[in-house]
């Protein structure tokens, strides 16, 4: 399932619209925890694929968690 996954996303330029949030979520958590290489290997693979056009998509939890806590 997860190379299915993998060759789905890769064939499109765009990030899936169902997957805009999880993307940006991890694009998002990965910056802020840098001692976690597998999160910050797919920050680099998500930005790599997709750029920064994902931010707007970060789970708003998420960013209660960081910014309210």
């Amino acid at each position: 399932m997860q190379l299915v996954t993998e060759s789905v996303m890769f064939l499109n330029s765009e990030c899936p619209q169902e997957a805009l949030e999880a993307v940006s979520t991890r694009i998002f958590a990965a910056a802020r925890f840098p001692d976690l290489p597998e999160l910050c290997d797919l920050r680099h693979l998500f930005t790599e694929r997709y750029g920064s056009s994902v931010e707007p998509f970060v789970n708003s939890e998420v960013l209660k968690c960081f910014f309210f806590s």
